[in-house]
């Protein structure tokens, strides 16, 4: 890649790679649902005192 092609441009160019190819090259998420990102979130609220109870 040639970082100087993108001299000039507003933004900094992304990398957009659908989550069907990730799984494909073996890629594996640390999630499989919604469900256990809440969790995860809650217990983070919980321990840092951003949620009360």
């Amino acid at each position: 890649m040639k970082p100087e092609r993108f001299a000039g441009s507003q933004e900094q160019p992304r990398v957009c790679l659908s989550s069907q190819k990730l799984i494909r090259e073996g890629f594996e998420f640390k999630h499989n649902d919604l469900g256990e990102i809440f969790d995860d979130l809650v217990k983070y609220g919980r321990t840092t005192g951003i949620l009360p109870y």
